[in-house]
């Protein structure tokens, strides 16, 4: 085995292009993917014992059983990027004229970039051990193991036909995990492909306007950006940590899977003006 890991990435990818055809222009891109890694660190036979890192290998004698999806995996991902030249102004559709009329109805253009996609996989740890192999504190040998999986118990903390709430829902399920014994790995899987990070939206629009000049060699283009449009709202920063007890073979419920922040939002609108001579 690569002691920096190994990655294998297999993907579908399509894409479609509208030239500018009546003022549109269009760059469409799916892909439908899979990668997967036995390590998501530089140096993954360090990464888990020097920063508790559960990206890296916590079995580091034996790879093969670290391979499991990559933290960067996005099963699914759409990009639509397009451009629309209003039909209004001197010689377009509507408005064919010059002066104030072109002035005022001619040069605007809108565009924008819209891309969704898969969250990516969580990984939980077990942090806080006193004894046994991952005993010690964080600069020292390491304190982060992947606790067990409860056979039966689904470790997803949010039903296929619930609703993630922030503040409330829990995106993994404590009941699910057991704390590994001591001197043992934890069976839980370096990445969970069904608990990921939500789902990823992210609209950007911009409006712009060139403005006639009393001269070709002065152009000017006033601009309105519009980032996160429709003011959508993902989560992020969840708690994979569970506070497991070895003594009681018991892992607690509060706090861990809570969302704690926002990957993106709210709505942001900046404007511009360029002068180009």
């Amino acid at each position: 085995d690569d002691p920096f890991g190994d990655y294998t990435y297999d993907a579908l990818q399509a894409q479609i292009t509208k030239r500018t055809s009546a003022g549109l222009t269009v760059l469409a891109s799916y892909s439908w993917s899979k990668n997967i890694t036995n390590a998501d660190s530089e140096y993954p036979t360090e990464a888990a014992w020097e920063g508790n890192d559960t990206s890296g290998a916590l079995n580091t004698y034996n790879l093969k059983v670290e391979k499991a999806l990559s933290q960067s995996d996005i099963p699914q991902r759409v990009v639509l990027a397009w451009t629309y030249d209003l039909p209004f102004g001197k010689g377009r559709q509507f408005a064919n004229q010059g002066g104030a009329v072109n002035v005022l109805a001619g040069g605007w253009k809108i565009a924008a970039v819209q891309k969704y996609q898969s969250g990516t996989p969580l990984s939980v740890s077990s942090p806080g051990w006193t004894s046994g192999i991952f005993a010690g504190g964080e600069g020292a040998t390491g304190s982060s193991s992947r606790p067990n999986i409860v056979p039966g118990v689904n470790p997803n903390g949010v039903s296929s036909n619930s609703k993630f709430v922030y503040g409330t829902s829990l995106r993994f399920n404590p009941a699910a995990f057991t704390p590994a014994p001591n001197f043992t790995f934890g069976d839980a899987p370096r990445a969970f492909g069904n608990i990921r990070e939500l789902f990823n939206t992210s609209e950007d629009f911009n409006v712009a306007k060139a403005i006639p000049m009393f001269t070709e060699r002065v152009q000017t283009v006033f601009r309105v950006e519009f980032f996160d449009v429709f003011n959508r709202h993902r989560f992020t920063g969840f708690d994979t940590s569970i506070a497991c007890a070895p003594a009681t073979q018991n892992c607690a419920s509060s706090g861990e899977g809570e969302g704690t922040g926002l990957a993106y939002g709210p709505r942001n609108i900046q404007g511009s003006l360029r002068v180009t001579f």
